[in-house]
């Protein structure tokens, strides 16, 4: 098992997930003449008005900023100790314990020490999300993880026990901002995640959870953002090609609220929103556009 986190890199074309179900939330169209604006929750976003940043391409802790996707095709396996689990008793471990997941050889983990995230999409059965995976320590275990999830790719994930690794609790990986997603302007065919400094702890949507702590945030865990037609419409006419791309991706999809991006003893500075992309350099320049939160709509649900 070798363990890397590189600072250069650029992934392999991502491929849709769930093709073709209906349950693809993130295929909706923000754009579609029937959808709506919540305009009460849409003003009340000018009170909590924060940057929103799509830092990828930029170092991040010895690694290239973003999420990692791996494909893997084998069956080889390494073992990783589930922290979730109950520490006693000591011989229940590989029985209880430790999920055999796929081996791609070499991982290439998220950068920082705290999400450290892992996404691998076994051939077409299955999408592994794991939070925190660290090397392991223990003899009966290669790595050690905070949370995980295996979705099964033939099943509708609605119809699946898992909660997923972020706190909305929905598939994670295919709301990622892909390179071949801002290729070509239209190229982009599906919603993105978006990080909130904090939100509220209701839910809407495809929520399945939140971690949202402020009553009085317009934006609930699921909620739809969209970005502006004239905010979208700037970008496209005065932007690089590939932030034209991004732009019309967030106006006909738009971005599904998932998770924070602050906590109580950190700084104010730090209160930004994000919207997250695969690690891959190829994507940096889309982090030049300094959007905010106010550049974008509520879509009513």
């Amino acid at each position: 098992m070798a363990w890397f986190a590189p600072d250069q890199l650029t992934n392999a074309a991502v491929p849709d997930l769930w093709a073709g179900d209906a349950t693809r939330f993130w295929a909706r169209r923000a754009d579609d003449p029937s959808r709506t604006v919540d305009t009460a929750r849409t003003a009340a976003l000018a009170r909590v008005d924060i940057p929103i940043n799509m830092p990828a391409g930029t170092a991040n802790q010895g690694s290239v900023y973003g999420q990692p996707v791996q494909q893997v095709s084998t069956s080889a396996r390494f073992r990783c100790l589930d922290l979730r689990q109950g520490w006693w008793p000591f011989w229940d471990f590989t029985s209880r314990a430790v999920i055999p997941m796929p081996d791609p050889g070499a991982l290439q983990i998220e950068g920082g020490p705290f999400d450290r995230h892992w996404r691998c999409i076994e051939g077409t059965s299955a999408l592994w999300e794991v939070w925190h995976l660290q090397p392991g320590g223990f003899p009966w275990a290669d790595l050690q993880c905070s949370s995980w999830v295996r979705w099964r790719l033939d099943v509708p994930w609605t119809q699946q026990n898992g909660i997923g690794v972020v706190a909305a609790g929905f598939p994670h990986t295919p709301l990622l901002v892909r390179n071949q997603d801002v290729e070509t302007v239209g190229a982009m065919n599906h919603g993105v995640f978006v990080g909130l400094d904090n939100y509220n702890p209701g839910r809407v949507g495809p929520a399945r959870g939140s971690d949202g702590t402020d009553t009085t945030h317009p934006c609930r865990a699921g909620e739809w953002l969209r970005l502006r037609a004239d905010v979208a419409n700037r970008i496209i006419a005065t932007g690089d090609p590939r932030q034209a791309a991004f732009a019309q991706g967030l106006r006909t999809f738009g971005g599904w609220v998932g998770d924070r991006t602050w906590w109580s003893g950190q700084p104010d500075s730090q209160r930004v929103g994000i919207i997250q992309g695969t690690q891959d350099t190829r994507l940096s320049v889309l982090g030049q556009l300094r959007l905010r939160l106010t550049d974008f709509e509520v879509v009513a649900q």
